[in-house]
Formats: structure tokens, C-alpha cells, sequence
């Protein structure tokens, strides 16, 4: 059984072998609990055990979907930003995924990763900004920051 953040998900563990190299296989290959958790936050032995993940299970039926049908297709919700980075949490490979998805993915982080690097230099322009325009506290820096702020 599978606990993601609250979550539970039932499959097969004969099915998460088709990715050998991703987190959830390696969690099945894992031959005692030290090793099982270096691939879950937390493990509850049983019949079935459970394996708890700390991430939001809103994008994880697709990861599931990938694989039951052996192929990755893109969450059509959300940031893709988070699902490259669940897909780094899963150890799943981008280039796993279905052309029909992966022209429409790639396209959409190259515009998050542009318009989050322009938010971040406005950010820092505005603190560049903020410490050109701090004078000080005393008499003379109060008298500078009156005479800049009258011409702007």
C-alpha cells in the first residue's frame, strides 16, 4: 500500500518493476527497513506494508498510469515546474515520456524557467534599488533621501 500525504494507492509490485531505476522499484528491491527507508519517509510492515511519501499525491495517478501502461504522459494541471521536480522525487526520467506530451512539456518549462528567472532579477533590481536609496539615519542621509525622493 502505498501512503502518499494522506493518500492510499494500491498496485501490483511486479508492476513497478517496469522502471527499474525509479524510486518505487528501488523501494521493492529493498532487502531490509534501512534500506527501504532511503526511498519513503516512513514504512509500516504488514500485510500489505504500507510506504509513506511526503509530496502532494495530486500528480501521483499519473505516475501510477505510467506504470500500469508503460508510458508517461504529462499532468495536464498545474505547473510543469513541479512535475519535473516530482518526476526528479519519482526518479522517473523526462525522457521517458511520450512525444505527445514531451514537445508540449519541454516548451512549457523553458517558459517557467524564462519567466522565473525575469521575477527573480526584478527582485533583485528592487534590492539593488532599496540599498542605493538608503542613506542612513542620520541628519545628512535623511537630508539625501528628502532631496532624491523630491526629484524623482
Amino acid at each position: 500500500m502505498l501512503d502518499v500525504w494522506g493518500e492510499k494507492f494500491s498496485i501490483e509490485r511486479k508492476t513497478l518493476q517496469r522502471y527499474p531505476r525509479s524510486r518505487l522499484a528501488r523501494l521493492m528491491r529493498a532487502p531490509n527497513v534501512d534500506e527501504i527507508l532511503k526511498h519513503c519517509e516512513e514504512f509500516t510492515p504488514g500485510s500489505p506494508p504500507e510506504y509513506f511519501f511526503d509530496i502532494n499525491p495530486d500528480r501521483f495517478p499519473v505516475i501510477l498510469n505510467m506504470y500500469r501502461i508503460q508510458e508517461l504522459h504529462m499532468s495536464r494541471n498545474g505547473c510543469p515546474l513541479v512535475f519535473q521536480k516530482e518526476l526528479e522525487y519519482w526518479m522517473i526520467d523526462e525522457d521517458d515520456m511520450e512525444p505527445c506530451c514531451s514537445i508540449t512539456y519541454y516548451e512549457k518549462v523553458v517558459v517557467c524557467q524564462n519567466e522565473k528567472e525575469e521575477e527573480n532579477d526584478i527582485k533583485e533590481k528592487a534590492v539593488q534599488q532599496a540599498e542605493d536609496e538608503d542613506f542612513g539615519e542620520t541628519k545628512l542621509g535623511k537630508l539625501r533621501f528628502f532631496i532624491w525622493s523630491t526629484l524623482e
